[in-house]
Parts: C-alpha cells; structure tokens; sequence
C-alpha cells in the first residue's frame, strides 16, 4: 500500500486596508468648505441644490460652487448612492465630514 503524504503551507495574512480609506483621510469634525447662504441656495436650480444638500447629508464636504456638482447632475442618483456606500465603509469615521477626494468621488464617471 502506498502511504501518501500531504503538505499544509501556512501563510499570515496581512490585512489589507480599503482603498478608499488611507492613513490621511481621518476627516474632519466640521467642514471646510463655507455654506451656501439662503441666497445662494435660492440662485441655484432646484436639481442642483437637492444634490448639494443630499451630499452635505453625508457628510461631504463640498464647495457650493464646486463645478463637479454640475457634472455630476447627470448621475445624481448614482453619485448619492455612491458616497453613501464609500462613506458606510468608513466604519467608525463615517461620522466625520470628508472631501470627494477622501472617499473616491473624485474619479470621473465612464460611461
């Protein structure tokens, strides 16, 4: 009878850490970006203020004159759900304000 033999091969694992997340994106307790006034607001199209204020929801923090928010006016639906699922993967800092740089927003969308 042949006697067959096996080899277990151990590794350690090295926890890899999320793309999205790096060692400088800790955010901020509070944003950078000033507010839109009430008179800015009002300047703005509705669609666009709806984006603005679903984003400051989230704790992104972004300029109200920031030119990404007409861009991404196309993709509203798909930009909010995005930074809702990049910022829920920030486990505990998910409460902090983070620039669309900080969390991956900033990547333009292919289509």
């Amino acid at each position: 009878m042949i006697k067959q033999t096996s080899t277990v091969k151990v590794t350690n694992a090295i926890p890899c850490r999320r793309p999205d997340q790096s060692n400088n994106a800790q955010g901020l307790p509070s944003p950078l970006a000033p507010m839109a006034s009430a008179a800015t607001l009002e300047a703005m199209s509705t669609e666009k203020r709806s984006l603005y204020h679903q984003l400051l929801q989230l704790k992104v923090d972004i300029h109200y004159d920031d030119a990404r928010l007409d861009e991404w006016l196309e993709n509203k639906k798909f930009i909010v759900h995005k930074a809702a699922y990049l910022k829920d993967q920030l486990g505990h800092l998910k409460m902090r304000w983070f620039t669309p740089e900080q969390i991956g927003l900033n990547l333009r969308l292919t289509q």
